[in-house]
């Protein structure tokens, strides 16, 4: 059973889902003068493991991750944290796009663990989309959140900080310790919650209505 299981996963979604659970949670373990350089490294994987994932149309794509990884890499040759930054946030875009073509894959998919995976990659690749978000308005956006109760500043190692205000938003949970502190990062925080909920509501019932009719089909 369980090499069935494998046979139906493609190597691209495992690397997918193996990069985004690095990123989120055994960079951060790293001390915070390892993590600059660990982030930047997991961000160029994840870069190109999103790319894999893009089933039509694939070469559109790798032209601009190509420039956004040459944008990322100088930001570190040069130390350009505003690079660094600038190249961060041209990535939300490109991330969000990777999640809409997950979801529209997943619509097409049979169901399946391949058809999970790709839904979970999507969940997470929108929510580190998010947290590049997050890391603009910390940088640009003077005291838009503070820290135990000090204001958050625009430092290479605070990705790991805003990862987790962004995933305990996005999952609503919220334990309160990183307080968004003005209107825009405020409303910036229940964007994050809303999308988070709308992805479920959008995935369950999309996984739910497809094993339905593979029901409904058997039966019939």
């Amino acid at each position: 059973m369980f090499k069935t299981l494998l046979g139906e996963v493609s190597v691209h979604s495992l690397l997918l889902l193996l990069t985004c659970l690095v990123l989120l949670f055994i960079v951060p373990l790293f001390p915070r003068e390892w993590q600059s350089l660990l982030y930047a490294i997991s961000h160029i994987v994840l870069l190109i493991t999103s790319t894999l994932m893009i089933e039509n149309k694939k070469k559109n794509y790798v032209v601009v991750v190509s420039i956004l990884i040459g944008l990322l890499s100088a930001s570190k040759i040069m130390h350009w944290h505003l690079l660094e930054v600038i190249s961060g946030e041209l990535a939300v875009f490109f991330f969000i796009a990777v999640t809409l073509i997950l979801i529209k894959q997943v619509l097409h998919k049979k169901p399946g663990l391949e058809m999970i995976l790709q839904a979970i990659g999507g969940f997470l690749v929108f929510g580190i989309a998010m947290v590049f978000v997050m890391n603009a308005l910390v940088a640009f956006v003077p005291n838009s959140f503070t820290i135990a109760g000090v204001p958050m500043t625009a430092s290479p190692g605070q990705f790991s900080d805003q990862s987790y205000f962004v995933f305990i938003t996005y999952t609503t949970v919220g334990y309160g310790d990183i307080v968004p502190m003005n209107d825009i990062s405020r409303t910036f925080a229940k964007f994050v919650a809303l999308s988070g909920q709308i992805y479920n509501s959008v995935i369950v019932a999309i996984l739910v209505g497809k094993y339905l009719m593979v029901e409904q089909s058997k039966m019939g």
